[in-house]
């Protein structure tokens, strides 16, 4: 019965231990779209997601010392809400998250991200587990996004 108890035991540490693979991350520098009416800043999280894990899994959220809250957001018509449920990530498939799109939000951040710096952020699954991604930031077009005034974002590809 002892030996029974430690496979059951290095099973569920396996599965639950196992986690996506993100690769091609990069986190948006904030500019004058990204300033909320509170006087914080919001920013994105792009990346893609591939799940290898041997059982589906779903984004829920995360942490990050550069925002005291993380959130998974998609865009539907042009306004970007918050992805209720989170995003699932079937077994064998990858997730893009991009601008206009599925992505991850940096919400209440006291200051403004610079490009050229990187910020790390911890994402959070619905069984648990935790995978740390750490990007750097650049300059990110999103005209595909609306944001306060419903007006789409200005491109800044020139900047």
């Amino acid at each position: 019965m002892f030996a029974v108890f430690l496979t059951a035991a290095c099973a569920v540490v396996s599965v639950t231990s196992h986690v996506p693979i993100a690769t091609d991350v990069v986190i948006r520098a904030t500019d004058e779209m990204s300033a909320a009416p509170d006087g914080t800043f919001m920013t994105g999280v792009f990346m893609t997601l591939t799940n290898d894990t041997g059982h589906d899994v779903t984004l829920v959220g995360g942490k990050s010392d550069a925002a005291p809250m993380v959130e998974i957001h998609e865009v539907v018509d042009g306004i970007m809400r918050k992805k209720e449920g989170g995003l699932l990530i079937k077994n064998g498939e990858s997730a893009v998250l991009k601008p206009g799109g599925n992505h991850v939000m940096l919400m209440g951040m006291a200051q403004e991200l610079a490009a050229g710096g990187e910020v790390t952020v911890t994402l959070a699954f619905d069984d648990g587990s935790e995978l740390e991604v750490t990007g750097p930031v650049k300059v990110v077009n999103l005209e595909q996004e609306h944001y306060h005034s419903g007006e789409p974002s200005p491109s800044m590809s020139g900047m």
